[in-house]
Parts: C-alpha cells; structure tokens; sequence
C-alpha cells in the first residue's frame, strides 16, 4: 500500500507511462499502439485523469498548459519561486520558457530572460521578464557580469527533440551546465525540463563552493494541474497562443516547422463544439 500511495501522489513518475505523442500503449488490447496526443479528437482514459476547466478559462488557451504549462509550474513552486527563490532565470524562450517566465512573474520573482541572441528581448518583457541575457557562442563572458545573481534557473532547452533549440551550447558533445551555475546564488538551484541531446557534465567544485543542486523535472500529478489551473484564472495569466482548425492540421505542422509559433500552436477541435 506503501508504494501504491507513492505512486499516486507522483503518477508523474508511474514507471509505465505512456508518452503524449507517439508513446506505445503498454497494456492490451491496444497494446504496442501509439499514443497520438494533441492530434487525436476524442481520448478515453481513467475520469481521474480528465481534469475540468475552472470558470473564466478559454479552453484555446489551456491546451498549452496541459503539457508545457505543468512542466514548468511543478519546478517552479516546488522550488520556490517568489518565495525562497526572489530571482529566477529561464533559460530558452519557447513555448515551455514563455510560459515560465508568466508563472514565475505571477509568483512575485524578478525574471530574468536567457537565450542565444537578443531576438527575443522585446517578447521576454512583455511577458515580464526584467533581465535578459544573451548567452551568444561564449557562455562564460556572457555569464560573468551576472555572476551569483540567480536563485533559480529552469532550463528548457530541448535539443533532443528540436536541434534548433533557441540556446544552442558551443560544444555538441557536452551540455554545459557548469557555465550556467556561475550565475546561481549559494544554495541556488537548476532545474531541466526539457531534455539535452548532449551528455550532462558537471564538475564538482562549483556544486560544493555553493552548495548548488542540479535536478530535473517531469511534468506534475493530477492534483498539481488542477493548482496550476486554479492559479492560472486567478492570476490572469494567458499563453501566447496561434489557433488552427485541427482539420488544417498539415498547415500547423508546415508553420511549426517553418518557426512560425510565437509560442504556441493550438488545434481547435470544431468537431466536437469547439470554436476559432
């Protein structure tokens, strides 16, 4: 019972889930079936599962944060963001670091905006952020005048899934973790969510010299969605979205590819009542 409490609590972490999109289905009879996610217009699935929307949220607006959305408010409030964590940097502004950048304003941190080039600096204000960095090719210059300014960092790079990610790291062979700790503060954190192509390399002393952590994150439980949600209405907070009639789906794929979504594609299923 012990281990089945556990598991509900961090389903999260179930060792047989299923990934959204293209995961295989584990159990028959659809076993060896593929999960189609987002793209699919109807789901069957536990009722546990399906959690409703709260008054006073477009439903165009909360597909985004099924997936991104909870990916990045986990970390945030488990690591306290606006609390013990004052100062918060996002590393990535994408659909997973806009998003970051909403919830940790709305959660009363100074946020500060980390990605490759300034391209992206007009967008990361208007979503709140007051510092921005612009890592360029030299990590370590760009890094040094913001030395221990930091007492969180939410890393959403993702090269496993996208090599164009927003923050490409000098050296494939090695995602390099240990530049970005020169700007956590003692006792900061940094935190993954999404998943680098490249091996993790992190040298001792800067962990010990400041008592950092390096983890990860996996998404959030049932019940963490439903905060999430719940934070979401009453914080005004809404995703930069882009909505296409999920019949036009070919031409979403087309424009996704293209790096048209700023920040994230909606599919509005008409079908079943939905509307533009």
């Amino acid at each position: 019972m012990r281990h089945r409490k556990l598991i509900a609590d961090n389903e999260e972490c179930c060792a047989s889930m299923v990934n959204t999109i293209v995961g295989p289905y584990q159990r028959e009879p659809v076993k060896g079936v593929r999960a189609r996610g987002g793209f699919a217009k109807t789901w069957r699935g536990p009722a546990r599962f399906a959690i409703p929307l709260p008054v006073g949220l477009d439903p165009s607006t909360a597909g985004p944060l099924f997936c991104g959305g909870i990916t990045v408010f986990t970390p945030l409030k488990k690591h306290g963001a606006g609390k013990t964590a004052k100062r918060v940097g996002v590393v990535g502004i994408g659909g997973l670091g806009h998003l970051a950048i909403l919830f940790a304003k709305a959660m009363g941190a100074e946020v500060t905006a980390i990605s490759r080039s300034t391209s992206k600096k007009d967008d990361a204000q208007a979503l709140g952020a007051t510092g921005y960095i612009a890592s360029g090719d030299d990590l370590p210059a760009a890094f040094k005048p913001h030395s221990r300014t930091l007492d969180l960092i939410i890393c959403t790079i993702s090269t496993y899934i996208c090599p164009d990610a927003a923050l490409l790291t000098p050296d494939p062979a090695v995602f390099p973790v240990a530049d970005y700790l020169e700007l956590l503060r003692p006792d900061g954190r940094f935190v993954m969510v999404g998943v680098p192509q490249s091996p993790v390399s992190i040298p001792g002393r800067p962990l010990i010299s400041k008592n950092v952590l390096v983890g990860g994150s996996h998404i959030g439980s049932p019940q963490e969605i439903k905060n999430m949600l719940e934070f979401v209405v009453a914080n005004k907070i809404k995703p930069w979205v882009q909505k296409y009639n999920m019949d036009d789906i070919n031409t979403a794929i087309k424009d996704f590819n293209d790096g048209k979504p700023n920040f994230r594609f909606v599919l509005v299923n008409t079908d079943n009542g939905a509307k533009l």
